[in-house]
């Protein structure tokens, strides 16, 4: 009783490569015992203990509850990946209001206009299947398809176009190596220990890398501009709901304090509104955190699925 539920912890992990996602490991935890609708893992003293839901509609309860918050073990493991102002880590209605910003974005219309680059990306990726076939060089798969998702990502996001599938990308270097270094339960030690150290290091270079980029796509960007991407949706959005007048001018929403706390989180703002980068936790690493991982994967699999 002392030790929990460990010996079984271990015991799963065993069945399994040390590097495996570890929803997959508590996925198929769930049906080696028979589980339904939720159970306790009680993993004390080593680590924190988890309760996992299997039933959709019981995790959409949780969810909408007024008075859910995402455990603080969360923000830990994610660390600046997605910072403190994001729509992943507020609630209520400071969520809500952000979310209205980027529900435009989401609409069948818009969605529509970014097919045209989302089909580019996609030709590359096939122009890189075919040279690989003819050569005859082994290709690792999940690591093209992450390339691939995670440049579509970039441009449907902010109209980026990040080139990973062809070239160096740093920050495609940067964001994959600070998800690397995220220290999941099941996580050997030594990872654990630099996990922290690794993930500000990396970040900081993405931060500083996207808020380059970001600042120079949309410092310009007029009101009644063409939406090319989520975040120039998002930013009128904002604009709507906070009008800014400086010295007879209207400031403009890249260098409004509370949209770049917002987009960009943490700041510093100088003389002239001149914004210089600290710590630049953009929403655009908030959408390639929720779904290039998967996404590659489904790809991965799917693939491996058509060659069987």
């Amino acid at each position: 009783m002392l030790l929990g539920n460990l010996k079984i912890m271990g015991e799963a992990m065993k069945k399994y490569p040390s590097d495996i996602h570890p929803q997959s490991l508590f996925a198929d935890m769930a049906k080696d015992y028979g589980f339904r609708g939720l159970f306790y893992v009680d993993l004390y003293p080593a680590t924190e203990s988890f309760l996992f839901l299997l039933d959709p509609a019981l995790a959409m309860q949780i969810q909408d509850s007024p008075h859910f918050k995402r455990h603080t073990y969360v923000e830990g493991y994610l660390r600046g990946i997605v910072g403190t102002k994001s729509l992943f880590a507020v609630h209520g209605a400071e969520w809500k209001r952000q979310r209205s910003w980027f529900s435009p974005a989401f609409s069948l219309a818009h969605l529509m206009t970014l097919i045209p680059g989302i089909v580019q990306e996609t030709l590359v990726f096939r122009e890189k299947l075919t040279a690989h076939a003819i050569s005859g060089e082994t290709l690792i798969t999940n690591d093209a398809t992450m390339q691939l998702t995670i440049d579509v990502i970039a441009r449907s996001v902010g109209n980026i176009r990040l080139k990973s599938q062809t070239e160096h990308s740093d920050i495609y270097h940067h964001f994959t190596k600070a998800v690397y270094w995220t220290a999941a339960n099941t996580a050997p030690l030594w990872h654990k220990i630099l996990s922290s150290t690794m993930m500000d290091f990396h970040t900081r270079k993405l931060d500083k890398l996207l808020g380059d980029v970001i600042k120079e796509k949309f410092k310009n960007v007029a009101e009644d501009g063409v939406s090319k991407s989520i975040l120039d949706l998002a930013m009128k959005g904002y604009s709507k709901d906070h009008v800014k007048i400086g010295n007879g001018k209207t400031i403009s929403a890249d260098l409004d304090p509370e949209f770049m706390k917002m987009a960009l989180d943490k700041y510093e703002i100088c003389a002239r509104n001149f914004v210089k980068y600290t710590d630049i936790i953009t929403s655009a690493k908030l959408f390639m955190v929720g779904g290039h991982d998967t996404t590659a994967s489904l790809i991965t699999v799917s693939a491996h699925g058509v060659l069987k």
